[in-house]
């Protein structure tokens, strides 16, 4: 392994993306394949491009633990009916994909992903986070980034909102599943607020675990939970009170600090 693909940057500093279908595991083909001919036969000429995120996209995926992330672009805003046809095939084809752990769908529409204002988001995500599998690329036309305090936010400014939608699903969904989805968020948020000054970029959580540990040497034991969580796929109660109310608070805390001083 290069020294590039051990710190996620290349030799001139800019983001690695590690995302390609040249990476796509054979197992998972046919549950990507499913997805796109149903979004296509679904939103038609609606939707503008699909890209694909996650460990599926990188390749390191794992059958009934892994999930199958996907962000839409649509060509208008979306309506309320789209929003519940994204649900209603979500639920669908979760059910046509025993070996996945669930689906998610990322939507946003082209006026607001080519919007000046979502360098940061948008325009970094599709870049540097993802591949195109369906439609006219994006990303192609977005200029490619470094690590920077700017980014994190982005990526970050809706981690307590985040939680507290996640801590509303409690009493119906999986504790477990919110468990772990609250850990990855939490976590990777920590990693992503300092992943500038440690000059890396990092998708394995292992890899960001270590770097938070050294930026947060009082925060350890949150580190450990979260990792401990994402491992094993178990979540107890008391484990997701501490992640969200002490670190969880604590680093949204963080966020509006940093937001203030720009």
């Amino acid at each position: 392994m290069s020294d590039e693909w051990i710190n996620g940057l290349d030799s001139k500093g800019f983001i690695i993306n590690p995302c390609s279908l040249d990476y796509l595991q054979p197992e998972f083909k046919p549950y990507l394949e499913n997805t796109i001919q149903t979004l296509e036969a679904t939103f038609g000429n609606q939707l503008h491009s699909v890209y694909l995120y996650g460990s599926v996209a990188r390749g390191n995926a794992q059958e009934y633990v892994s999930d199958l992330d996907i962000s839409l672009v649509f060509r208008y805003p979306l309506e309320p009916k789209i929003v519940d046809e994204l649900f209603s095939i979500k639920t669908q084809l979760e059910a046509q994909a025993p070996k996945l752990s669930k689906i998610d769908f990322d939507p946003g529409y082209l006026e607001q992903v080519l919007s000046p204002d979502e360098v940061y988001r948008w325009h970094f995500w599709l870049k540097h986070c993802c591949c195109c599998v369906w439609g006219r690329d994006l990303s192609q036309q977005f200029a490619r980034q470094k690590p920077s305090i700017n980014i994190a936010l982005a990526l970050n400014n809706d981690l307590d909102i985040f939680m507290t939608e996640q801590r509303s699903k409690l009493e119906h969904d999986s504790q477990n599943s919110i468990g772990k989805m609250l850990a990855k968020k939490i976590l990777r948020s920590a990693y992503t607020l300092y992943a500038h000054q440690d000059n890396s970029w990092h998708t394995e959580l292992s890899r960001c675990a270590d770097v938070a540990r050294y930026y947060y040497p009082n925060d350890t034991e949150y580190i450990d939970i979260a990792i401990r969580i994402i491992n094993s796929g178990t979540a107890t109660t008391n484990e997701i009170d501490i992640l969200v109310n002490d670190w969880g608070n604590k680093l949204t805390e963080q966020i509006a600090l940093l937001n203030s001083q720009l």
